[in-house]
């Protein structure tokens, strides 16, 4: 199996559907992998793009175009198929990197008082109910577009993914609502 940077992979993943732009592939990315996996910056999909170029992994055609500068449009290559395929299939998958800001705020609140922290988390109560408003509108939208004729083959498993992320705002805003009842309580007593 080719060893090769996780945002290489995601790139023939997306690939595989259709022949893309740089350009294209970041909003898509932005768009449809950013809530199961970062976004890369425009210049690393370019990069990684001519990784795959020069790999043998995947094409890449000039398009003319008036007014503008020309586009490039990438391909995966059957190599570039067969290496998508070897690392889906592998099971030693890297597990999952979770930072989070606030965890630190919490770790060193002792260095701040308690109602800055309260604030804190109410402000991410507010932010992750809206979220959880976001991500079952958005289910609800991929839960259509399955019933329509011709639904795409990625829709079940692109709704996968926002059941998790849905789930994972719920358990955020659980423990954010019950570590404010936690806050509050220490308040109390050490007061």
């Amino acid at each position: 199996m080719m060893n090769l940077p996780t945002t290489s992979y995601i790139l023939l993943g997306v690939l595989s559907s259709q022949e893309q732009s740089g350009y294209d592939l970041k909003l898509l990315l932005d768009k449809q992998v950013h809530h199961v996996y970062w976004s890369p910056a425009k210049s690393q999909i370019y990069g990684e793009l001519r990784r795959l170029e020069q790999a043998g992994l995947a094409t890449m055609t000039e398009v003319e175009q008036t007014n503008r500068p020309d586009k490039r449009l990438y391909r995966i290559t059957p190599a570039g198929r067969e290496a998508l395929q070897q690392w889906l299939a592998n099971p030693d998958v890297e597990p999952d990197v979770f930072k989070s800001p606030l965890l630190l705020h919490l770790f060193f609140g002792h260095l701040l008082p308690r109602q800055v922290l309260i604030a804190h988390l109410e402000r991410r109560q507010q932010k992750l109910a809206a979220e959880l408003q976001g991500y079952e509108k958005r289910e609800q939208e991929v839960r259509d577009s399955m019933q329509a004729p011709g639904a795409e083959a990625n829709l079940p498993f692109l709704l996968l993914t926002f059941q998790f992320q849905r789930n994972m705002i719920q358990a955020a805003l659980q423990w954010a609502t019950e570590t404010v009842a936690q806050l509050k309580r220490l308040k109390e007593t050490a007061a």
